[in-house]
């Protein structure tokens, strides 16, 4: 069984699977039948990875569009060379928890999601699929 199946099967029943670090948590577990949890014990490692990879990619999207009283820019470079050791990993729930800590951070900050800022990365990446909105390069 695919576990993207096994995920929306879960959904439709109103189940939602989130990760919390190497466990899988599920919300109302009370809706969950012997079989369902058979099926998540058989394929838990693939759900965590694909939910990790989910909610990192969902928190990713939140964050482009956080702007800090200070501006725009400087919290782009931040989260780039914080992601940076990740570059050539695999460790998504290592990148999802750097997402997060950033993100707590920038609250503290005084940020604040940018509506408008985050319709514009939007609007960008439906129109040219694949681009980004900025590019941030290491020094030599």
């Amino acid at each position: 069984m695919q576990v993207e199946t096994i995920i929306q099967a879960l959904s439709s029943r109103g189940i939602q699977l989130y990760p919390e670090g190497d466990k899988l948590a599920v919300e109302p577990a009370s809706r969950l039948t012997d079989a369902d949890r058979a099926v998540i014990r058989a394929h838990k490692a693939d759900i965590l990875r694909h939910c990790t990879a989910d909610a990192a990619l969902t928190l990713l999207n939140r964050l482009k569009g956080y702007t800090v009283p200070t501006g725009r820019m400087p919290v782009v470079r931040e989260l780039a060379e914080r992601l940076a050791p990740f570059a050539h990993t695999s460790d998504p729930a290592a990148i999802l928890g750097v997402l997060r800590d950033f993100e707590r951070e920038l609250i503290a900050l005084g940020g604040t999601p940018d509506p408008a800022l985050a319709e514009a990365v939007a609007m960008v990446e439906t129109v040219f699929p694949g681009a980004r909105l900025i590019e941030v390069k290491k020094r030599a």
